[in-house]
């Protein structure tokens, strides 16, 4: 277990017990198919995960990632929605983390996507 993975179970643990929700899982995927993604959470399986693009986080960064994502468990086990709603803001604020989707990892998706495009017109 490395940095990243030992500070993001630390967190949900402590989560996990704070909100009775002890179902929930963390997964570490660096593979080439999360390479470019920070964090998901996946109401199907109650599961985080995070990807290759939260490697070089500081511990802040890694909790808030942590924390954004069970605010879309804790949404889907209150309303069966799991978005950046007013439920989930107002979840996410009470986790004490920004209310809002990362734009920084909304560029990085679309740059990504723009790059596809690129070398498929080509």
């Amino acid at each position: 277990m490395d940095r990243l993975e030992r500070i993001a179970r630390n967190e949900l643990e402590a989560l996990k017990r704070e909100w009775n929700y002890p179902q929930v899982n963390l997964k570490v995927d660096r593979t080439k198919r999360w390479k470019w993604l920070v964090g998901r959470a996946a109401p199907s399986d109650l599961s985080i995960t995070l990807g290759g693009a939260c490697h070089d986080y500081d511990e802040l960064a890694i909790r808030e990632v942590v924390r954004h994502e069970f605010a879309h468990l804790l949404e889907w086990r209150s309303h069966r929605k799991a978005s950046h709603s007013p439920i989930w803001r107002f979840y996410a604020k009470v986790l004490g983390c920004r209310p809002r989707a990362n734009s920084s990892e909304i560029e990085r998706v679309e740059a990504m996507q723009a790059a596809t495009y690129d070398r498929k017109g080509q």
